[in-house]
C-alpha cells in the first residue's frame, strides 16, 4: 500500500504540470481560433463588398475608352480646323 501511494503521489508530480501546460495551451488554442474565426468574418466580408467591382471596373473602362475617343476625334477636328478654337463651330446652312 504504501509502495502504491509514493507512485500515486509521483504520477501525481508529473500529471499536474502537464495539466496546467495543457490548460494553458487550450487557452492559446481557443484564442487563436478566435482570432482566425475573426480573419475570416472580415475577409468574407471584404470579398462580398468586392463582389461587383469586376463589373464596375468594366464599365468604367468602357467609359474612359469613349472619352478617349471622344478626345482623339476633338484633336483630329482641330488640326484639320485650327481657327475652330477662336471662331466656334459653324452653323449648318
Amino acid at each position: 500500500m504504501t509502495d502504491l501511494r509514493g507512485a500515486l503521489v509521483k504520477l501525481d508530480g508529473v500529471i499536474d504540470p502537464t495539466t496546467t501546460q495543457l490548460a494553458d495551451t487550450l487557452i492559446q488554442a481557443r484564442a487563436t481560433l478566435a482570432s482566425f474565426s475573426s480573419a475570416a468574418a472580415t475577409a468574407r466580408t471584404f470579398i462580398q463588398a468586392q463582389s461587383g467591382l469586376g463589373d464596375e471596373a468594366s464599365r468604367a473602362l468602357s467609359q474612359l475608352s469613349e472619352a478617349a475617343s471622344s478626345i482623339q476625334r476633338l484633336t483630329d477636328f482641330l488640326e484639320r480646323n485650327p481657327n475652330a478654337l477662336l471662331t466656334g463651330k459653324k452653323t449648318p446652312r
